[in-house]
């Protein structure tokens, strides 16, 4: 290996290094927002494409379960779409250091409840009729 190689190897461990100190003062500067959050709910407008009214908008639900000072989180995420599909997604150990929130906004339980209550409703419908 020459010399230019073994420099570059090393620039690339330091870039390394420097990236995961980064990466630790964000989690230990984020972590009390982020650890406050755990067993919160949220809801987003979504839609298909170019929606021209809310009426084509429906919410999808979010409930944070879990939050690890390790930088992640456990999320449970559904959504009823205008045609009455039911969309849910568990998603263990997602990053909230590179999770976007833009348009997320804080849901009561109860709105969570009665969404969840509706989609329940939807799930013993196709399953049990």
């Amino acid at each position: 290996m020459g010399e230019l190689d073994q420099k570059r190897q090393e620039a690339d461990k330091l870039r390394q290094e420097i990236r995961d100190l980064e990466e630790r003062e964000r989690i230990e500067k984020l972590w009390p927002e982020w650890r406050a959050r755990e067993g919160t709910f949220w809801k987003f407008r979504n839609s298909y494409s170019c929606p021209q009214s809310d009426d084509e908008k429906w919410w999808i639900y979010r409930r944070i379960s879990n939050v690890t000072k390790d930088g992640c989180m456990d999320l449970l995420d559904f959504q009823i779409d205008n045609d009455g599909r039911l969309d849910v997604r568990e998603r263990k150990r997602t990053s909230w250091i590179f999770e976007s929130w833009s348009g997320w906004n804080p849901a009561t339980a109860e709105e969570w409840h009665e969404a969840a209550r509706i989609a329940e409703a939807i799930t013993a419908k196709l399953l049990f009729t």
